[in-house]
């Protein structure tokens, strides 16, 4: 039954001794047959019997379990113990049912013995509350009555040589009754409230009256019972039942213990009688209790302007009683925007409510509020408030401190810059605000012609307040120019910052010259100078000349270190040429062609500067070089005598010599004889002139030779003199010889 106990073992029951005058006698139970004592053995010293005293309703069965002890208290394990259900008595009833280990001899005696081990006897039901817990020393007997009256056991431990202290007994009564006392209960401060206890006949259930119960406050805040004391007595009516109402003197939170008190009264029956006799006692709780309400509120202390947050608000019954008319407000601070919440909320202006009706004791209630702040600052407070019948509330305050980001962004990078070298851009993101920055996303634009290998776009997520990010992109410039590179930055709230840096990308620009002489003869030295001038705006490192030699010349010297490993061409390195620089440099071949032009063509280039090149050209002409010797072969001579003059042309140039032409003038003192060219060159000769007709051509290192015979006339040192003229002379050579005639 809802909110009552049914017990049937609880507290103790003296009987008194039955048997009053006028009672019926009823027949007695059988003799017991009596069984030799056996020997008894050493090492038990006692034994109990539990429990002692118990009252049972009729037809249901009781467990008896006996400890055999050991002079220190110890359980004993394999004593034996005899079971005697003694019927002594008009009032004696009862059987054995079972015995530890099976020996029941018959329903008044059984054998057991005292076991080693643990275990748990069952009732083979669902509840725990009913098992038998069965330890080493011990063993057990179960017993059970089909009428009432009282079941005599007595435990027998033959080892125990002392006969005070070898028996235990035990007395178990049997009513044909049962009960159901009142559970503990909770109730509100202030209020009255019923026990009710109940008597009934476990055979049939049919109910029992005129039992009396008493009922005592025995603890907790003040009150009082029917009738206004603390004590009230009470007796079973036709339903069996007794009740008693309990009342505060003053309202107030805390415990009360009730004890009651159940005498059955004297009575008797067809075979038998009993006196007034105690059923048992019983104490029940009372625990008052006021209904209490709480409500907590939670929320972020800081937060970002524009971004959406919760509010957590729970409202909890703190008591055991249901509260009926929950309200919560929540007017919100001017300084936080509402967005929805779970529940929905009535809205009023910046007032939220929510009527949550009734809440059972001990439940809890949740509402979620998302908000936005609206402006910086703080902190603003705000408080949620609840309120419940009897006029209970609570009331919860959350401070946040509202604040914005800024994003801020710095880009640097080389203002000027050369298109073969690597530069390095450094971009440094910042929240200088005083709240976190969400989404932050960098987009670096490079300026055409600019490429990179590197990341130009971060997802940055959130930046917290006063904390920046750097990134660092290495890019290269394919051409010259102004180049101006942009990076952006983004955030939730529309949060942008941009920055950008510009770059004149450059290269080193080369200018070179060669000078040389125009014309040269072969064979002579043929000087170049080279002078090699930076006209861009950046340094020209690693700036090379080389000179080839051209066909037609040959390698003689070369300044500033210029060196000629191969032979055919000459290298300068000039390592680097600032802006404006020039630089000088000779070179000396010698003309090895005979005739015609050499063109030479020098190169210079640096790192990064293109290549450029000058040319030089030289006309070579050859040289005819002319050596004209006259020689006379008798000298002195008589007059009268004759005088051979041996004429020899040689071509000492590098080019043939044409149309050679020998005129010799003989002195007044010599006369003409004879004379002979080379190769039969004819002559003609008039008065004191020779003259040779013309030889084509005489090649270099040729020589010829000419013959003058001449007739010493007249005494004298005379001169003979020789005149030759050709086609690469421009001036004619003459060459004389003296002669003494006697």
């Amino acid at each position: 039954m809802s909110g009552w106990t049914r017990a049937f073992a609880l507290v103790a029951l003296t009987v008194v001794g039955m048997g009053a005058a006028g009672c019926m006698n009823c027949p007695k139970p059988g003799a017991v047959e009596q069984k030799p004592a056996p020997v008894r053995a050493t090492g038990p010293v006692s034994i109990d019997l539990s429990p002692e005293s118990d009252v049972n309703p009729v037809k249901t069965q009781h467990v008896f379990v006996a400890t055999v002890r050991d002079a220190n208290g110890n359980p004993v394990s394999g004593a034996d113990v005899e079971w005697i259900l003694s019927r002594s008595g008009a009032t004696s009833v009862g059987d054995i049912v079972d015995v530890d280990g099976g020996k029941k001899i018959d329903n008044t005696y059984a054998v057991s013995t005292t076991g080693s081990s643990s275990y748990t006897i069952t009732r083979g039901n669902d509840n725990p509350a009913d098992d038998v817990q069965v330890g080493p020393g011990q063993t057990w007997c179960v017993i059970t009555s089909t009428e009432e009256g009282q079941s005599k056991m007595v435990a027998y431990a033959p080892s125990i040589r002392n006969w005070d202290r070898h028996k235990a007994f035990a007395v178990k009564n049997w009513m044909d009754m049962s009960w159901e006392s009142p559970a503990d209960a909770t109730n509100r401060v202030g209020t009255p409230h019923t026990f009710a206890f109940r008597v009934f006949k476990f055979s049939d259930g049919s109910p029992i009256s005129d039992v009396n119960v008493t009922w005592t406050i025995i603890s907790g805040p003040d009150g009082t019972l029917t009738g206004g004391g603390r004590t009230a007595a009470t007796k079973t009516d036709g339903s069996g039942w007794a009740k008693v109402d309990l009342n505060q003197s003053t309202p107030m939170v805390g415990t009360n213990e009730v004890q009651i008190s159940v005498v059955r009264p004297a009575g008797k029956d067809e075979c038998r009688c009993w006196p007034e006799s105690m059923l048992g006692t019983w104490t029940v709780r009372k625990t008052w209790v006021a209904p209490s309400i709480a409500i907590v509120k939670n929320g972020p202390a800081r937060e970002t302007v524009g971004h959406s947050f919760a509010y957590d608000i729970v409202v909890t019954n703190t008591s055991d009683l249901e509260l009926r008319d929950v309200v919560v407000t929540d007017p919100l601070n001017s300084a936080i925007a509402y967005e929805s919440s779970n529940p929905s909320a009535d809205v009023s202006g910046s007032t939220l409510t929510w009527r949550l009706g009734s809440m059972a004791g001990g439940s809890s209630r949740s509402i979620q509020v998302m908000v936005h702040g609206t402006q910086t600052g703080g902190p603003y407070e705000n408080c949620a408030m609840v309120t419940a019948e009897g006029g209970l509330n609570g009331r919860s305050c959350v401070q946040t401190v509202f604040a914005a980001p800024a994003l801020t962004i710095d880009k640097s990078g080389p203002e000027t810059a050369s298109v073969c070298d690597p530069i390095t851009y450094t971009i440094t993101v910042s929240n200088t605000g005083d709240g976190e920055a969400t989404n932050v996303r960098v987009v670096d634009t490079m300026p055409s012609g600019v490429t990179t290998n590197d990341q130009t776009e971060w997802n940055c997520g959130t930046i917290a307040a006063h904390e920046s990010h750097t990134f660092t992109i290495t890019a290269r410039s394919n051409e010259t120019g102004s180049k101006t590179n942009r990076v952006t930055v983004t955030g939730d709230g529309g949060l942008t910052a941009s920055d950008s840096v510009t770059t004149n990308f450059t290269k080193c620009v080369l200018s070179i010259t060669k000078t040389a002489p125009a014309d040269r003869k072969s064979g002579r030295p043929l000087p170049y100078e080279i002078t090699v001038t930076n006209v861009g705006s950046t340094d020209a490192r690693g700036v090379v000349v080389t000179d080839a030699i051209p066909n037609g010349a040959s390698f003689t010297s070369a300044s500033d270190g210029g060196m000629c490993p191969s032979g055919t061409q000459v290298v300068w390195n000039l390592g680097t040429l600032a802006p404006g620089q020039s630089r000088t440099v000779t070179l000396q071949l010698v003309a090895t062609m005979v005739q015609g032009t050499i063109r030479n063509t020098v190169m210079a280039h640096g790192d990064c500067c293109d290549e450029v090149s000058a040319s030089a050209e030289t006309r070579i002409t050859g040289l005819a070089a002319i050596l004209l010797e006259t020689m006379d072969v008798d000298d002195p001579i008589e007059i009268g005598g004759t005088e051979t003059y041996v004429i020899e042309v040689t071509n000492q140039g590098t080019i043939p010599d044409t149309n050679v032409v020998i005129e010799c003038t003989l002195p007044p003192e010599e006369d003409f004889v004879s004379a002979q060219g080379p190769n039969g060159t004819q002559f003609t000769s008039s008065g004191k002139t020779v003259k040779f007709n013309a030889v084509p051509s005489i090649a270099p290192k040729d020589r010829i030779t000419y013959k003058v015979v001449v007739r010493a006339t007249g005494k004298g040192d005379v001169r003979f003199a020789t005149k030759l003229t050709s086609d690469q002379l421009e001036t004619s050579v003459n060459e004389t010889e003296s002669t003494h005639i006697y």
